[in-house]
């Protein structure tokens, strides 16, 4: 069957074996390159050309020597067919990956992204001018030649303290720099954790005007309210003394008109009141003093002090107490009894006359917290306007055409109190059907919060 074998058919064959070697070495280690996965086919073609080429030299078989060149043939045709799919397939991505890139060089935000170790991946050129590394080069990114830039290492240990406080759920909202004047520069920080690039992808947004801006209408809103506070509260003293009578007899009329006159002066107060609250928030100085406290009795004076506004809107208050007997809880006592009557009150206001308002206290041993819910048969919350409930100045377009009093201020209040006592605070609501706001506060035991 076989002739005497081709000088050339072992090395041949040697050679084809060892092509059949490299184009899979070449593909396992260069899957996404479309230029290695060319040359990893381009040599498996080879191998499969030397191979017939070689067993045609050693048989005298035509038909064998006829089916390996046919297949040769075909897979000449074969690879020549791959190449230009494959060209056009990874071209197409090579275009995208370039537009891709293209968009992150031009990003308004410094884009950053880190391996495990703190390795530096990939740098936007608005990160370079954020961390002052815009002479940075790109060959030259380890520890050593990084710590000549002393904003990439204050960037790093924020970075590191993120890390630790991640698990808290409670992160640090910005990052703190300074320009050549030693002015404040302030970064909101946005931190994804990739699963499959095995690091950390850092965005960095200059708020820096937005700050400035917030703090000057805080300082706004301070200034003005202190400023009307003062002539509101000696009006209010005024009205009273007339009502009272310290000034002469009036008429049942004249008595009607001050009565109104007092109680729009008694708003006006209630919203410099919360202003101030708010500005203070803003600001840091809403100080707080921890005592221990039963919140069944602080929600009783609560209710005996709005019964008459629910008496005036024809309102039934239920309150239901835990069925176990609530330890006493460290809480301000002022500012819970702040955020519950602005939660009963809202309740009150919102419900259709002749309804109920339900005050329920549950006491769970098992996460050891308290957990209070104000329950109204009122006119709901609509979905779409549900996530802005706690953000500041929001009244719901179905409120605002029913009560126009209200300053929107009450839950941004009430949501920066509980949460200032570790406390969580979210609601169930539906329109025209009622809402349900549950806050829960945790016993501690006369540890110190």
């Amino acid at each position: 069957m076989f002739q005497q074998i081709s000088p050339y058919s072992i090395p041949v064959g040697i050679a084809s074996i060892g092509f059949l070697f490299l184009s899979s070495l070449v593909y396992l280690k260069n899957k996404k390159s479309s230029v290695n996965i060319n040359f990893a086919v381009f040599n498996f073609l080879i191998f499969v050309w030397l191979f017939s080429y070689a067993i045609c030299y050693s048989t005298q078989n035509d038909k064998i020597a006829y089916f390996f060149a046919k297949t040769a043939c075909v897979a000449v045709f074969l690879f020549v067919l791959f190449y230009f799919y494959n060209a056009l397939y990874y071209g197409e991505m090579e275009r995208e990956k370039e537009k891709v890139e293209n968009m992150i060089s031009f990003m308004p935000d410094g884009l950053i992204l880190l391996d495990e170790k703190n390795k530096i991946l990939h740098l936007n050129p608005k990160a370079k001018e954020i961390l002052k590394m815009e002479d940075i080069n790109k060959k030259d990114l380890s520890m050593e030649a990084l710590v000549n830039y002393p904003f990439f290492t204050t960037f790093l240990s924020f970075i590191e303290k993120q890390k630790k406080l991640r698990e808290t759920g409670k992160l640090e909202e910005a990052l703190f720099l300074k320009d050549d004047h030693g002015n404040d520069l302030i970064y909101e920080t946005t931190l994804s954790y990739s699963k499959e690039l095995k690091g950390i992808l850092i965005i960095l947004r200059d708020i820096t005007r937005e700050k400035a801006v917030d703090k000057m209408k805080s300082e706004f809103i301070s200034i003005a309210a202190h400023q009307l506070r003062t002539p509101l509260s000696a009006i209010k003293w005024v009205i009273k003394m007339i009502l009272d009578g310290d000034t002469g007899v009036i008429n049942a009329e004249q008595k009607n008109l001050l009565n109104k006159g007092y109680q729009s002066n008694e708003r006006m107060i209630k919203l410099i009141n919360d202003l101030l609250n708010v500005s203070r928030i803003d600001e840091g100085r809403f100080l707080y003093q921890f005592s221990e406290e039963s919140l069944e009795k602080l929600i009783k004076e609560i209710i005996n002090l709005i019964n008459p506004l629910a008496k005036k809107n024809k309102i039934k208050i239920i309150f239901n107490k835990s069925a176990e007997t609530l330890p006493k809880i460290k809480i301000d006592k002022e500012k819970i009894f702040l955020a519950i009557q602005n939660l009963v009150e809202n309740a009150i206001r919102y419900s259709s006359n002749n309804s109920e308002v339900i005050i329920s206290v549950k006491y769970d041993k098992i996460e050891k917290k308290a957990v209070v819910e104000v329950k109204d048969k009122g006119i709901g919350i609509p979905k779409n306007q549900q996530s802005r409930v706690f953000t500041k100045f929001f009244r719901e377009n179905n409120i605002t055409k029913t009560q126009t009093e209200g300053s929107g201020l009450g839950l941004f209040i009430v949501k920066n109190i509980i949460e200032a006592h570790k406390g969580k605070i979210w609601f169930e609501s539906e329109e025209k059907k009622g809402s349900s706001f549950y806050f829960s506060l945790p016993l501690y035991n006369n540890k110190k919060l």
